[in-house]
């Protein structure tokens, strides 16, 4: 194994609750950021999309109003669940769940066992819907379908993802497989020199800006990425960075900002983009070595 790919220490993987970040100012930044980049990508309604994980379920809302169709891995059932109901009641039907771990999901076999691999149906979205306010199990007890899931995808969403795998590099590589030519895989990470954790340097809070902080472990994170760990994985998966772009230069922690208004978490956005040096987010796309990157 690769220094690149080995976790900085062994942080076990914890069920962070996402509704307690739904909703924050610094989640709509990175929702509209990945919007604006998205709109990028040409014939966007004859695209599909594959998103690893759905934390608060925005990112996933944001996918399904503007590509054609949306596969979504996440292994959490209560996470599913409630983006099944939210998903109800934006009146969108053009998803499909695997409820697996990236590192488990085999993208490519129709016939793979449902004990550990399990779709959704869009034709049982209202069903769906109706039924997870009366069992909150339903999504364990339905029928699944595997059609369509063979096929390879024009983009891969994998925002604040990789800080969640054990071995990012492999997980990288296998995704890769599953691109159409000239599909874009899109990774956004939270760096290490981000203003706000040099500002926890000096307040005692973490030793350096690369060890994990209380909310890196409360959300089950191995490591913290600084933009070279990042550029070394990706070159190691056999990818290549075709844009990257930092984006968010947030000053205080998330509790600390939660009172200032969307215009000045746009601004200080759009400050990350001239300073990325102490930004907080880093956003790359990425394509396999073979592809030609194609222009925008």
């Amino acid at each position: 194994m690769n220094d690149e790919e080995k976790p900085i220490c062994s942080t076990k993987f914890l069920s962070f609750d996402y509704s307690k970040v739904e909703g924050i100012p610094e989640l709509k930044i990175k929702v509209e950021f990945l919007n604006k980049m998205l709109s990028r990508v040409p014939d966007k309604n004859n695209k599909r999309v594959l998103e690893v994980g759905v934390g608060a379920g925005e990112t996933t809302i944001l996918l399904l109003d503007i590509f054609k169709e949306v596969v979504v891995v996440e292994p959490n059932s209560e996470s599913c669940n409630k983006l099944i109901k939210k998903i109800g009641k934006e009146g969108l039907s053009n998803v499909k769940f695997i409820k697996s771990k990236i590192e488990d999901a085999d993208l490519s076999n129709e016939k793979v066992s449902t004990s550990n691999l399990r779709v959704i149906s869009t034709s049982l979205k209202l069903n769906l819907c109706k039924s997870a306010s009366q069992n909150s199990e339903h999504y364990d007890q339905l029928a699944f379908n595997m059609k369509g899931i063979h096929e390879k995808f024009d983009n891969i969403i994998l925002s604040c993802v990789i800080e969640h795998l054990k071995y990012p590099v492999q997980v990288l590589k296998k995704l890769s497989t599953y691109l159409n030519e000239g599909g874009i895989m899109h990774i956004i990470i939270a760096q290490a020199n981000s203003l706000h954790r040099l500002l926890g340097v000096k307040e005692g809070v973490i030793a350096n800006t690369g060890d994990l902080s209380p909310t890196d472990i409360e959300l089950g994170h191995y490591r913290v990425y600084t933009p070279e760990l990042l550029y070394d994985q990706i070159k190691a998966s056999g990818l290549k960075i075709s844009f990257e772009q930092s984006f968010y230069l947030k000053p205080l922690t998330i509790s600390m900002l939660s009172g200032i208004s969307m215009d000045t978490h746009r601004a200080l956005s759009s400050l990350g983009e001239d300073f990325p040096e102490l930004a907080c987010y880093i956003y790359v796309e990425a394509t396999r070595k073979d592809f030609k990157i194609q222009k925008r």
